[in-house]
C-alpha cells in the first residue's frame, strides 16, 4: 500500500549550517490493524530532510508530502495509523483512517483510490495542446500532484486533473472495453457531470491492470463547501460496473 503523509515542518527542529541548510530528522511509524485491534503489519523508517532558500521557505509555507510504503499480505478491513516523532524535541504526531485493501483473486472489477491534481484552466489548455511536458520544445510546470491528492483543497473556476487504475476488467478480444465517468457532487446532488469515455487500452502493458487519467472542470459557480469527486468504471465486456469516491473542499 501506497501511502502519503502531510507533514508540517514548524513542529520539527531544524539544524543550520553556514551555508545557509536547513536540517531536521524525524522517525516515522507506520501500523495496519486487524479488525480484533491487533497489529498485522507495521512499517518503520527514519528521514532526513534537507532544504535551503526559496525551497525551505516554500516548504515551511506549504509542508511536505512524505511517501511511504506499507506491505499489506491480506484483503480486509483494517485501521491505520500513522505517527511521526522528531528526532530532536520527541514531539509526536499522529493519524488514522480506515482502509480497505480488496481482494484482486476474486477477479471483480476494483478501483485504486483516486489521485487529483488542481490546475488553472490556462495551463491545462497548454496541457491538452501538448506545450507542458519533458520533450523538446515543451514547458515544464512543477507538479502538485501528492499535495492535492493529501490536502483535497481547489479552486472553483480551476480543472481536476485525475488518475486511478483498473484491476480485473475483462478483455474484449486482445484488451478491456472499459468507458469512464467523473461526476462532481454536492449532498448526492450532481452539481458537475463529465462525458462518458471509452479509455484507450492499446498502449497499457497489462490488461488486468489499466491505468486511467483525465479532467473536469469545476464551474466557476461552484461554492466553497465540501464536495465528492465520483469516478465510475463501466466494463463493458465483463459487465461489471465499478466506483470510486474523493471527498474534496472547494475554497476561495
Amino acid at each position: 500500500m501506497r501511502s502519503f503523509v502531510h507533514i508540517d515542518p514548524k513542529d520539527l527542529t531544524f539544524s543550520y549550517t553556514p551555508d545557509g541548510w536547513k536540517t531536521a530528522s524525524f522517525n516515522i511509524v507506520a501500523v495496519a490493524f486487524g479488525n480484533n485491534g491487533v497489529p498485522v503489519e507495521q512499517k518503520e523508517a527514519e528521514y532526513t530532510i534537507k532544504a535551503k532558500g526559496p525551497t525551505f521557505d516554500t516548504m515551511m509555507q506549504r509542508g511536505f508530502v512524505y511517501v511511504l510504503m506499507v506491505p499489506i499480505k491480506s484483503p480486509g478491513v483494517y485501521q491505520y495509523r500513522v505517527a511521526v516523532r522528531d528526532k530532536t524535541s520527541g514531539k509526536v504526531g499522529s493519524t488514522g483512517q480506515i482502509i480497505e485493501v480488496p481482494d484482486l483473486g476474486k477477479r471483480k472489477l476494483t478501483l485504486s483510490n483516486l489521485f487529483a491534481e488542481n490546475v488553472s484552466m490556462s495551463v491545462w489548455q497548454n496541457i491538452a495542446s501538448g506545450k507542458i511536458g519533458n520533450g523538446p520544445g515543451q514547458v515544464q510546470v512543477p507538479s502538485t500532484l501528492l499535495y492535492d491528492t493529501v490536502l483535497r483543497k481547489f479552486v472553483a473556476g480551476s480543472v481536476l486533473r485525475y488518475g486511478f487504475e483498473v484491476y480485473n476488467a475483462k478483455a474484449d478480444g486482445a484488451m478491456p472495453n472499459i468507458e469512464t465517468q467523473a461526476q462532481i457532487l454536492q449532498n448526492d446532488r450532481v452539481v458537475v457531470e463529465g462525458n462518458l469515455n471509452k479509455v484507450n487500452s492499446t498502449a497499457q502493458a497489462d490488461p488486468k491492470h489499466v491505468r486511467v487519467s483525465g479532467a473536469i472542470m469545476l464551474k466557476d459557480t461552484l461554492q466553497p463547501g465540501d464536495y465528492l469527486l465520483k469516478m465510475t468504471v463501466v466494463d463493458r465486456a465483463g459487465k461489471q460496473t465499478a466506483t470510486q469516491v474523493l471527498p474534496f473542499t472547494i475554497v476561495k
